[in-house]
């Protein structure tokens, strides 16, 4: 887009649905009107003559870089060599981009995590737990649950609780219905740090089965990304089947 207003030293001059862009009487670029009513010009005179003749801000990499919302190396490359009106003086150094402390400052995000499961070489060995929270205590007296999903089979066994002090109890029975059902032994749990999980009980029931327990780093719930997705699927089901059933709470629950 160029303003009119903008252009020094030019007439603009507009005629039966064209325009022509003139100074000292020479035409340095032309247009016509298209059919929303706007007046599109060629540039390619306008690159054969140069740009000088319509007032030519010069500009530092740098400085175009921070007027332009801090740009990324190819997009003020693309945008200096597209551009009409500014001319950069210098040559754009990459890694003087990448170095801005206010980019790095304002667009840091998490690094994505990429890594993949597969310590498992049967179903049963390897359990990641997580635990969720309901919005309201049931009628029942019910304010949590703890899902256990093999890593193997993915196969989830889902639990709900008064307390989350529970979930010693849970796992317990987890591992014994797994070994007098399937003949199947739990030998690592993948979980966050949370108190429910990392605690006197689980720590002493896991040495005695001999169970390694794997903590997730905090603030990473990547870590222990199985689970996590596992408890979302859930949510996303019980949800979906309470707007199904137009459950008065659905709206504010799925607000949440």
């Amino acid at each position: 887009m160029i303003s009119v207003s903008k252009l020094r030293k030019c007439n603009v001059e507009f005629v039966n649905g064209k325009v022509a862009v003139k100074r000292n009487g020479e035409v340095l670029i032309k247009g016509r009107r298209n059919t929303e009513g706007i007046y599109v010009l060629d540039l390619k005179p306008l690159k054969s003559r140069g740009t000088a003749n319509l007032g030519i801000r010069k500009m530092k990499p740098m400085e175009i870089h921070r007027t332009l919302g801090h740009l990324n190396g190819k997009q003020l490359e693309k945008v200096v060599k597209t551009s009409i009106g500014l001319e950069m003086v210098g040559i754009i150094d990459r890694d003087e981009v990448k170095a801005c402390g206010v980019c790095r400052a304002s667009k840091q995000i998490r690094k994505s995590f990429r890594g993949k499961f597969g310590d498992a070489k049967a179903p049963g060995e390897v359990i990641h737990a997580d635990l969720g929270f309901f919005d309201e205590e049931q009628e029942s007296g019910v304010k949590c649950w703890v899902d256990y999903t093999c890593e193997y089979s993915g196969a989830s066994i889902t639990y709900v609780m008064r307390t989350k002090g529970e979930q010693p109890t849970r796992f317990r029975e987890v591992t014994a219905l797994l070994e007098n059902l399937f003949g199947l032994y739990v030998k690592k749990l993948i979980c966050d740090g949370g108190k429910e999980f990392v605690n006197d009980a689980m720590e002493r029931f896991c040495r005695e089965k001999g169970i390694i327990l794997q903590v997730s780093s905090p603030y990473t719930p990547e870590h222990n990304g199985l689970a996590e997705r596992q408890n979302r699927t859930k949510t996303e089901m019980a949800r979906a089947m309470m707007a199904d059933a137009r459950f008065p709470g659905v709206k504010r629950f799925a607000d949440r």
